[in-house]
């Protein structure tokens, strides 16, 4: 009994499917609910139910399916709404789906770049702002830095302090340093005039001196009478030796180009 119930309940269902009319299933369904595009084309994809071989029109024009029932078409747009029909129908009835797609028009466009261009001088303003307001908050940082920081001195404060001319890392004074000398003795020559004698020709003198008739008569006969006999003396004196030169004072500086 049970058996035949059921038997009979399939063959309600088969006789049921057999005699339904084809069904449209969209790939995408997010096309059939206010679909937007900047594109002048949309392709419409999904399948059909092939039971009894149904005929597909999108908008009219027949599409064709694959064995499954596969379908894709290019349909194209004009600027604003597209009405879009899809229609499957069959000797057991039709199936419908409609929708509208919307392709952008040339003054959503230009009210498209017009909100962009809007929206972006907006932001340039607003960064533009918020710079001039970093600005003003790092002076006045750095202000109060500068304010707050010691005075160079070159000796006690020699680094992280203020002059007159900036800010530096580092301010040493060094002092001048005076030259290192010693002195040497030094000796010169000069000749002295000793006394004065008869020169003879071959550059001898007379050994007495002799001014009368003969002298130098063995050396050639008189040069000069009374020519004067000279000797070296020593003549001592210093000299002063520079060890290392002077040093003129000078300060070592290294500016801080963070608060220039």
């Amino acid at each position: 009994m049970i058996t035949a119930i059921l038997v009979g309940f399939t063959l309600l269902i088969g006789v049921v499917g057999y005699n339904a009319p084809p069904s449209i299933s969209l790939s995408d369904n997010s096309i059939a609910t206010g679909y937007r595009t900047d594109d002048d084309f949309v392709v419409i994809a999904g399948d059909i139910s092939t039971l009894h071989s149904p005929e597909l029109l999108i908008n009219g024009k027949r599409v064709s399916a694959d064995a499954s029932g596969n379908f894709s078409y290019r349909l194209t747009l004009e600027e604003g709404d597209t009405d879009v029909t899809i229609v499957a129908k069959s000797e057991k009835g039709d199936d419908m789906q409609h929708f509208k797609v919307h392709r952008t028009t040339a003054s959503e466009f230009a009210e498209r770049k017009k909100i962009a261009e809007e929206r972006k001088k907006a932001a340039e303003e607003k960064a533009t702002k918020a710079k001039a307001v970093a600005k003003e908050k790092a002076e006045k940082a750095k202000a109060a830095a500068f304010e707050a920081m010691p005075v160079c001195d070159g000796t006690n404060v020699t680094s992280k302090c203020k002059a007159d001319d900036g800010i530096y890392k580092t301010y040493v004074y060094h002092p001048a340093i005076a030259a290192k000398t010693h002195q040497e003795t030094e000796i010169t020559y000069r000749e002295e005039v000793t006394g004065y004698c008869t020169l003879c020709v071959d550059g001898t003198y007379s050994p007495s001196c002799a001014t009368g008739s003969g002298a130098c008569s063995w050396h050639g006969g008189v040069a000069q009478w009374n020519a004067p006999r000279t000797s070296r003396a020593a003549v001592y004196g210093g000299k002063l030796i520079v060890d290392e030169p002077a040093k003129e004072a000078y300060y070592d500086k290294v500016i801080d180009r963070q608060f220039e």
